[in-house]
């Protein structure tokens, strides 16, 4: 039951507002980079956008055990997995007053938006902030060097600790038994028989 009246619920949400009032600018997709962290859309009118999805928090077990949707299925969606050439809708975000904020686990984040995206095909949902383009390209390059040295730090670590206890170990292992060896045919312990 609950379930239904979530789907309802979504449905109607989604239908009334891209029924009830005109989007404020629609475009395409022209550009998009997407980081670990975040993601940037170049709309056809040469706008930057940063794009922001609504991360659900962790359902409680009541819910889990109930079968609980947090967010209409609208919601759940991925900047990067939107192609180019797609349609957006663009809407102001307080046009949209029943948006789930209180079911986000990125509240804040997502409060920072102006304005929703909305796929002209799927009516899937994102949030947005303009931005200029040198701020835009400034982010771009810092979220790309960022990101870069991340995996950098990790395939390095990963790689020479990996290395360092693969040589450490056969060193140690090969000198302990040679050593060992030695030791045990001076004291008389290893005995050859022929």
């Amino acid at each position: 039951m609950k379930k239904c009246l979530v789907i309802l619920f979504a449905l109607t949400f989604v239908c009334s507002v891209t029924q009830a009032m005109p989007p404020e600018k629609v475009s395409t997709l022209a550009t998009k980079l997407s980081f670990k962290n975040r993601s940037y859309y170049v709309l056809s009118d040469n706008t930057c956008w940063e794009v922001i999805n609504l991360t659900k928090r962790s359902r409680s077990f009541r819910e889990w055990w109930n079968n609980v949707r947090l967010v209409p299925e609208s919601f759940e969606s991925l900047p990067e997995k939107w192609e180019l050439g797609t349609v957006i809708d663009l809407y102001p975000r307080n046009t949209f007053p029943n948006i789930p904020f209180e079911n986000a686990s990125n509240k804040e984040e997502l409060s920072s938006c102006s304005y929703v995206l909305i796929h002209s095909v799927t009516k899937q949902i994102l949030f947005a902030k303009p931005l200029a383009i040198g701020e835009c390209l400034f982010r771009v390059r810092k979220d790309a060097r960022d990101d870069g040295y991340d995996v950098g730090y990790s395939r390095g670590h990963n790689v020479g600790y990996t290395q360092g206890y693969n040589q450490g170990h056969g060193d140690g292992y090969h000198k302990g038994y040679s050593e060992g060896f030695s030791d045990g045919v001076r004291q008389g312990k290893i005995i050859f028989s022929s």
